[in-house]
């Protein structure tokens, strides 16, 4: 189980990727997303994505941990999903703004879990003030990398 989904079974050696995002512009009821390529992150569908957990004792810190395919590229970004009524369509979904798809090169090493590390912003705007235009801003403050090269490329 990945968020709230069922993955199919397969027998593809994964690596156990954790990504802690430090995000404090989401409204109560809001969903922060990893969306990308690969089943695991949704196919690009946000109401497919991997969801991030948080809760008053942690927040603004959320996180979530995803079985990634071992050795291999993903290309994801980071998403705030607004919900509606309907559980399977956001009322809106606002995509990190600043940067085009981000890479993960995944560990062949399936021995240990791995941990990345983001934080982001509004658009212009680090004190806190929220921009005219509302579109997340993630920026690459720290990638923990974990003594293996091959580990992850972030662009």
């Amino acid at each position: 189980v990945v968020g709230s989904r069922l993955l199919p079974m397969r027998l593809v050696p994964c690596v156990w990727v954790t990504f802690i995002l430090n995000c404090s512009v989401t409204e109560p009821g809001d969903r922060l997303l990893i969306v990308g390529s690969g089943e695991e992150l949704g196919e690009w569908e946000p109401v497919n994505a991997t969801r991030f957990a948080t809760d008053k004792s942690v927040y603004p810190l959320w996180n979530c941990t995803v079985p990634l395919p071992a050795g291999k590229t993903i290309r994801f970004k980071f998403a705030i999903g607004r919900p509606s009524d309907d559980p399977l369509v956001y009322r809106e979904v606002l995509w990190e703004g600043h940067m085009g798809d981000r890479e993960l090169r995944v560990s062949r090493s399936i021995k240990k879990p791995q941990y990345v590390e983001e934080e982001f912003f509004l658009p212009g705007d680090y004190t806190g003030n929220v921009a005219d235009n509302k579109v997340p801003f993630f920026s690459s403050m720290h990638s923990q990398e974990f003594q293996d090269p091959e580990f992850c490329t972030f662009y």
